[in-house]
């Protein structure tokens, strides 16, 4: 009796480790429909469309595994999607849901495995993600898109994915709750039209950047702005340029006093790319911060790796001002610290900004200027600058007023030929070539 027992719970058990997962291959959702724990778990190998007024709703303890990467989205949301209670995560993962690609232990997972889960402007704010895990995706997104949209999501966490969370398209998703844990981008990344309250989550400091990400996104005319922020116990967490931001013409950013911005954008990518206006008017108690995401003087630790790493001349690229902007941008009171690869930190490109009581520190150069640029160079301090704190072309006569130049590898204004890029100064040269 005992051994015919036995035989029954190995037999049994056979046939519950044997159970079939179900298979999505992709296509579009038509009708209301439900993935119930019967077909768990779920292995989606293309990308799923819900389509307008059907709704797909995800039963708790749910597991969804996908093989989706690249630039396609795992699950399109056009309709509705609800969430509660379920797993989302890659097919090497054998922790949820057993050895979906049935390589034993052959393979494991990591971040960007697979896309993510992208909720379109005709959703509105009808789809919810409650109580649900979100492991080893974002593959150059985020495991969850609000493009314009915006859903719920509350008590979620996200592990090891690259970037948790992207919001762009003016998309306002309600966040609560959400821990994001091991993210090797940002835990949230948003285009700068996208104004959303995150404070109420949390990042642990295991993300690759404790910081907001920025993202470029086409900009409708009109007028946006970055404020001052908290996420959980991080004050005024800094924002951090994951590409160049473009500010086209006919639009307006303002930086408002006291944000810190953390670009990872280098070498010869400038961070902003302003045709339009940019205004960063910070104030003597609460200057504008750009910075290197290795710098943790301003903003704190961002890169969470202690003093594992500390900041240098050229960690990040600039910021150039096109001919189109004019004079209409503006930086006051601003600090700008271990920038440029190429140019100044602000260059001038044909254009007239006002630069004014700012502070310079550790770039390779402060503000250039070319191709007929004048900007109004006054009552800023430019010390220990690699190169020189400023430069120009022949062609532009940049204004100069009670500037102070310390410690500068040249205390001097470099002078440029831009047929050949060759720098020099009034006490010599760089590059060793000549000037002419």
């Amino acid at each position: 009796m005992k051994q015919s027992t036995i035989l029954l719970f190995l037999l049994l058990f056979a046939c519950l480790a044997a159970r079939t997962q179900t298979i999505i291959s992709g296509g579009s959702i038509v009708e209301n429909t439900t993935w119930d724990l019967a077909g768990s778990p779920y292995l989606i190998t293309g990308t799923v469309t819900v389509q307008n007024g059907k709704t797909l709703t995800i039963q708790p303890g749910v597991v969804v595994k996908s093989q989706v990467y690249a630039l396609f989205s795992t699950i399109t949301v056009k309709g509705t999607l609800h969430a509660q209670g379920a797993v989302f995560t890659s097919h090497r993962d054998d922790e949820y849901g057993g050895d979906s690609n049935n390589d034993g232990n052959a393979s494991t997972p990591g971040a960007g495995d697979w896309s993510g889960l992208v909720v379109e402007a005709s959703s509105g704010g009808s789809s919810s993600f409650d109580n649900c895990l979100f492991r080893f995706g974002g593959y150059n997104m985020g495991v969850v898109s609000a493009s314009g949209s915006s859903p719920s999501m509350s008590d979620c966490t996200v592990f090891k994915c690259q970037r948790g969370l992207d919001v762009t398209n003016g998309g306002n998703p309600v966040l609560s709750g959400n821990v994001f844990d091991g993210c090797t981008q940002v835990p949230i990344a948003k285009d700068i039209a996208s104004q959303f309250d995150y404070s109420n989550n949390t990042f642990s400091n295991s993300n690759n950047l404790l910081a907001i990400g920025l993202i470029n996104n086409g900009l409708a005319a009109g007028s946006y702005s970055l404020a001052k922020t908290n996420v959980g116990s991080i004050v005024n967490i800094p924002y951090a340029p994951l590409q160049t931001l473009t500010i086209p013409a006919g639009v307006t950013l303002t930086i408002q006093p006291g944000v810190i911005v953390k670009s990872v954008v280098y070498q010869i990518n400038a961070t902003f790319v302003v045709n339009g206006v940019l205004l960063a008017q910070g104030s003597p108690s609460e200057p504008i911060v750009f910075t290197s995401h290795k710098d943790d003087t301003y903003g704190g630790d961002t890169n969470a790796d202690s003093s594992a790493s500390s900041p240098n001349p050229a960690d990040w690229s600039n910021i150039v001002v096109n001919a189109a902007s004019g004079s209409s941008s503006i930086f006051q009171h601003c600090i700008f610290r271990f920038g440029t690869y190429y140019d100044g930190i602000i260059t001038a490109k044909g254009s007239s900004p006002s630069i004014q009581d700012c502070h310079f520190f550790k770039c390779e150069r402060g503000v250039y200027a070319l191709d007929g640029g004048s900007p109004l160079i006054a009552g800023n301090t430019f010390e220990a600058c690699t190169s020189v704190p400023v430069a120009r072309d022949l062609a532009s006569p940049a204004s100069f007023e009670n500037n102070s130049f310390i410690d500068n590898g040249i205390n001097a204004i470099g002078l440029v030929n831009n047929s050949s890029s060759r720098w020099c100064s009034a006490t010599s040269w760089v590059n060793k070539s000549r000037c002419s």
